[in-house]
């Protein structure tokens, strides 16, 4: 006699799926609001038009790639002097 046995399961969350607020990560949601709060005393209102712009930044850039903040972050964070990279 042959018995099978199935488990069904339900699928909460996609484990590559990154977590994205009105279409950004939250990488990018909290660069633009700290770059816009910092420069704010020296732009004054025009801080707003340069927040706005940021996030558009943000929209066309996460539109192409989605890890392309987290790979600038990464880079970023490079604590070797090597000056030339060799592929």
């Amino acid at each position: 006699m042959l018995r099978i046995n199935s488990i069904q399961t339900d699928n909460i969350r996609e484990l590559t799926k990154k977590e994205k607020v009105l279409r950004l990560n939250l990488k990018s949601w909290v660069i633009s609001v700290m770059s816009s709060l910092i420069l704010q005393p020296h732009l004054g209102l025009y801080a707003f038009a340069f927040f706005f712009l940021i996030l558009i930044f943000f929209y066309v850039i996460e539109f192409f790639d989605d890890d392309i903040v987290d790979i600038a972050i990464a880079t970023l964070q490079l604590k070797t002097n090597i000056q030339i990279y060799y592929p």
